[in-house]
């Protein structure tokens, strides 16, 4: 879960810079977890890919969503497998101005 949400943060972070670096960032904060679906079981021996991206933007807050896939280890000699989805998640996030510590209007990417 704290991987899901770090990588959700991540993913708005790097949305909401303005690669100006003499602009303050804005402050991120995670709103909520609206779904996490279980698609297949978690095998602590398998490989573990996360990927992400912006899947809805608002007036101060955008939905993250998040795929995790799974695969077994790769043999020697055998061509690996294809990675498995096993967790589907969105997350809403929110920007907040980090000078007043209120909601900051995104613009659309």
């Amino acid at each position: 879960m704290e991987d899901l949400d770090a990588l959700a943060g991540s993913i708005a972070y790097r949305h909401c810079d303005d690669g100006d670096a003499l602009t303050r960032p804005l402050t991120i904060v995670t709103a909520s977890v609206d779904r996490i679906w279980l698609l297949a079981p978690l095998c602590a021996d398998h490989d573990l890919r996360l990927r992400g991206h912006v899947s809805w933007v608002g007036t101060s807050s955008m939905e993250v969503s998040i795929l995790a896939d799974s695969r077994p280890p790769p043999k020697p000699g055998v061509p690996p497998e294809a990675w498995t989805p096993i967790i589907a998640a969105a997350f809403t996030m929110v920007a907040r101005d980090p000078a007043t510590n209120k909601y900051a209007l995104l613009l659309s990417h």
